[in-house]
């Protein structure tokens, strides 16, 4: 079929050697030719032009191409605008039913059709508008839970003006729904950088005085801003600017949330000291020495939520932040010990000082023996517990002298038994 749409040099010459196919006894070639034709591309799709999203390179599958020649050689306009409309409904029916590189592949030829003025403009418009009811949209939401897919599913989109960025996060502003916001996010996160850009400037309207958002959509944007990784780290000052207000305890506690996991993934001395600052103004306030807006007992969450995630960075910054904490153990902060124990995934042997910090308090808290028996005393058990917990990642020499002391020393106590399993666990590494 390609090789005769391309002898061809109009619509006549066409049908009149489709025919002479069909007397052959080829049966693709009849009112649905671009149906029965796209089941012979694969379903992938090339790789877009460089520096390109929009697919505006020369098909690579035969069947592409025969596609392309099928509706350029239509009779007059309207029969174009079938031919071209038939194209567009068949790809997205290959997208409703799972096949989403043959549908890029065909959206990709109709876009290319266009942009080389070989279909009308207003033409494919109106078509693309008559179309878009057709696409099932969880399908869509599907493929965007799938990373592997994002990048398929975003030329996809640009091909409808409906699903490009600026919609889908005026969609989001305006849903109630939270399951349905959620689905518009993957949708936004398989934009990439345009996206991400799209959402830092919405907040920074919504934080400075512009058009104020719920406080639900602010902690989308924030969230896509730190899904989506920066291609630069130009205005990274900007954000953390963004982020400094939103982590203000007068927001509410998810954008408190959100602000300071965002603040823990950006390796920077201002993320790293206003992480710090925070959990100081937490601390103050459960201590009476500072009053903000906030039930105490979500003061409480947002310390352990905000140390957690400390815990699970590895910079230097992060885990002093974490040991200033862990080792106040002042009762009116909650148990500070418990969250200095997060810490036992990580090798503290790199900070040698941290580490010297705790197990000197390690040491300190061991319990004096009396006529040769140590004396219990289950809440200091459970500190000594937590620190040895806080320090059983770390494989130094230092470490494990001080667990074989505690075993040899303190062998009735329960605490020995973490030192043995830490023990254990170094020796398998």
């Amino acid at each position: 079929v390609e090789q005769v749409a391309a002898q061809s040099g109009n619509s006549k010459e066409f049908e009149t050697q489709l025919g002479f196919l069909k007397d052959m006894g080829i049966e693709a070639v009849g009112s649905d030719i671009i149906e029965k034709l796209s089941q012979a591309l694969p379903d992938w799709a090339a790789p877009a032009r460089s520096g390109s999203d929009t697919g505006v390179v020369e098909p690579t599958a035969s069947a592409a191409r025969a596609m392309g020649k099928v509706v350029e050689l239509s009779r007059d306009r309207d029969e174009m605008g079938r031919r071209y409309k038939e194209l567009v409904s068949v790809a997205i029916a290959e997208c409703n039913k799972g096949s989403l590189g043959r549908a890029v592949t065909m959206l990709d030829l109709a876009d290319r059709m266009v942009t080389q003025s070989k279909v009308d403009s207003g033409v494919a418009a109106a078509v693309v508008e008559q179309a878009y009811p057709e696409l099932d949209i969880e399908v869509l939401y599907r493929y965007g839970g799938d990373a592997d897919k994002r990048s398929l599913l975003r030329r996809l989109m640009l091909f409808f003006p409906e699903l490009r960025v600026e919609p889908l996060l005026e969609e989001l502003k305006g849903e109630q729904d939270r399951e349905k916001r959620l689905e518009v996010l993957k949708l936004l996160r398989a934009h990439g950088e345009e996206a991400r850009a799209e959402a830092v400037n919405a907040l920074d309207e919504s934080v400075r005085g512009g058009e104020q958002q719920p406080w639900f959509v602010e902690r989308n944007l924030l969230y896509l801003m730190r899904s989506i990784p920066r291609s630069s780290d130009e205005h990274l000052d900007h954000e953390i600017d963004l982020l400094i207000q939103t982590s203000d305890f007068n927001s509410p506690v998810p954008v408190v949330r959100e602000s300071f996991t965002s603040l823990v993934s950006i390796d920077h001395p201002r993320a790293y000291t206003t992480l710090d600052a925070r959990i100081t103004e937490l601390e103050d306030t459960l201590l009476g020495k500072l009053d903000i807006p906030m039930d105490h007992k979500d003061i409480r969450w947002l310390i352990s939520f905000a140390l957690k995630k400390l815990c699970q960075n590895s910079a230097a910054q992060a885990r002093a932040i974490v040991i200033n904490h862990g080792l106040k153990g002042d009762q009116e902060l909650g148990d500070t010990y418990s969250r200095l124990a997060a810490l036992e995934a990580q090798d503290l042997s790199d900070t040698p000082d941290q580490l010297a910090r705790i197990l000197d308090a390690l040491r300190n808290e061991l319990p004096r023996r009396i006529l040769g028996v140590s004396v219990k005393n289950q809440r200091r058990a459970q500190i000594i517990e937590h620190l040895i917990t806080a320090v059983s990642g770390t494989d130094a020499p230092e470490v494990r002298k001080t667990h074989e002391d505690i075993v040899k020393k303190y062998g009735d106590q329960s605490f020995a038994r973490a030192a043995e399993d830490a023990l254990s666990q170094a020796g398998r590494r």
